[in-house]
């Protein structure tokens, strides 16, 4: 600590930007090698099939190349430049087409700088990594290829996935004076089972305590305690409706997939409706915690939509912060909990202005308004009357809890 207070008041740069600085700097130089390697071979404006032709090199290699030269961050050319084996091997092949020999050592020296930086941080994924929290057009690519290799992996382990996880929430005043009402739609469509066997359940719950027992219901009114099956919503599903197993423990709907066969072709659709009446006070100057809505993904899926409808009587301005959690170690989350602060994963999604507005449709989803429309005209609220926020993540991961966070 004493050391990073005497660079703090030396001026100079703490480590991490200090290791910024240097890549930045080899960036600039790795761009100015390659460029004047190219400039001595080629006409300005060449594209990758004449650049690959001419030095023997795979096409890939030359559309990568010359869209890390087009870059205009140095940091950016190092994350999308190729690496330095292939970077060596273009010199070469530079030098045997006519470009001087100056030249080809001033590539050979920053690629070498490059290969050292890559070293530095382990392997090119180690710097991949240090990049995307500098480059923010680096971060989405790198963190989705991740991801995504995450949503395959887990699928396996799990034995089970599904192509889009839906949660749909809408929040409303309640006719009981002082609370509010929430309704809640699940949907999992082209869920899977990857081997038989594989319990996949799902669930919602309230996490913060009230003074009320929960009582949730259908869309129609019918308890759940007396008819869970009066909760499924199978017309809209576009795969065949699964079959499920329901039953209510404490403050929590638990479904699980019974039995629907396995594999490729085994793919089914489960979407629910519950209604909670008087579910939560109204806010209110005094509340000490801001309401908050979660979900927490339980089987990998190529994409979740989460999106919150919040009635304008309710909050004067209601739109949401976006706050993911990992729970992995310490359970659900309260999001705004100052202990559990060590625990937010920063991820590049935003929260988007879905309703009043065309952004209601998603895309994967056809028949989707039709299902907002159904749920508000099933308990009598008007859709006008809301406002529709929404988070769209590609392969969220298991283990994280995505919370929207009211004022």
């Amino acid at each position: 600590m004493k050391n990073q207070e005497a660079a703090c008041a030396s001026g100079a740069p703490a480590p991490g930007q200090e290791l910024r600085l240097r890549a930045a700097e080899i960036g600039e130089r790795l761009r100015a090698a390659l460029q004047s390697l190219l400039d001595a071979l080629f006409e300005p404006g060449v594209g990758p099939q004449r650049l690959a032709d001419r030095l023997g090199r795979g096409v890939p290699m030359a559309s990568r190349l010359l869209k890390a030269l087009a870059a205009g961050d140095p940091l950016a050319l190092l994350y999308h430049v190729p690496g330095p084996d292939p970077l060596r091997q273009l010199v070469r092949a530079a030098g045997r087409h006519g470009a001087g020999p100056e030249l080809c050592r001033a590539a050979r020296s920053a690629v070498d700088e490059f290969a050292g930086l890559v070293g530095d941080a382990g392997n090119r994924s180690g710097l991949n990594a240090m990049l995307a929290a500098w480059v923010p057009e680096a971060r989405r690519t790198f963190e989705l290829r991740r991801r995504q290799a995450a949503w395959r992996a887990l699928s396996e382990l799990k034995g089970a996935l599904c192509a889009t996880d839906l949660v749909t929430m809408c929040l409303h005043p309640s006719a009981q004076e002082g609370r509010l009402d929430l309704a809640v739609v699940l949907g999992r469509f082209g869920l899977r089972r990857l081997r038989p066997g594989v319990r996949v359940p799902f669930s919602t719950e309230r996490l913060s305590p009230e003074d009320v027992p929960r009582r949730p219901t259908s869309l129609a009114g019918v308890p759940a305690d007396a008819s869970l099956d009066s909760v499924r919503l199978d017309a809209f599903c576009q795969a065949p409706p699964a079959p499920i197993e329901s039953t209510i423990v404490s403050d929590r709907v638990l479904h699980v997939l019974g039995e629907s066969g396995f594999g490729p072709r085994a793919g089914v659709d489960v979407v629910v409706g519950e209604v909670n009446r008087a579910e939560f006070p109204s806010p209110s100057a005094r509340a000490a915690d801001r309401r908050f809505f979660f979900h927490c993904p339980s089987v990998p899926a190529r994409l979740l939509v989460f999106d919150l409808f919040v009635h304008q009587d309710v909050y004067p301005d209601p739109r949401p912060e976006l706050v993911v959690t990992d729970i992995t170690a310490s359970g659900l989350a309260h999001p705004t909990d100052a202990m559990r602060a060590v625990d937010r994963i920063e991820v590049f999604e935003e929260i988007e202005d879905v309703w009043p507005g065309p952004g209601l449709r998603v895309p994967e989803l056809p028949r989707y308004r039709e299902l907002v429309d159904h749920v508000h005209a099933e308990l009598g609220w008007r859709l006008d009357e809301m406002r529709g926020y929404r988070v769209r993540m590609e392969y969220p991961v298991p283990g994280m809890q995505v919370s929207l966070v009211l004022p």
